[in-house]
């Protein structure tokens, strides 16, 4: 993978499952996965620091994007990790 920053890194990876052919009409019928280590149904979980995120978003496509909060710098109560998880699907 190259140095792009991360929101790129996740629009390429749309991309190409756009090109692929995907037939987004099947997709909404099946079942999508999460892996149950980091997501509960309810909550997502970090593993290292194990901790839950504070804030949750889910896009159309299934896609999480959880928010934890950071601890570095010199406000860490100004440090926040994005983390972007992209459901499989069970069919």
């Amino acid at each position: 993978m190259s140095n792009a920053p991360l929101g790129m890194a996740v629009f390429c990876f749309c991309s190409n499952f756009f090109h692929a052919g995907v037939n987004f009409a099947s997709i909404s019928k099946a079942l999508l996965y999460y892996s149950s280590q980091y997501y509960d149904g309810i909550n997502l979980t970090q593993l290292r620091p194990r901790v839950v995120a504070f804030k949750t978003y889910k896009t159309h496509d299934g896609t999480l994007i959880e928010l934890f909060q950071g601890n570095r710098g010199m406000r860490p109560d100004l440090d926040f990790v994005i983390k972007i998880f992209i459901p499989g699907i069970w069919e």
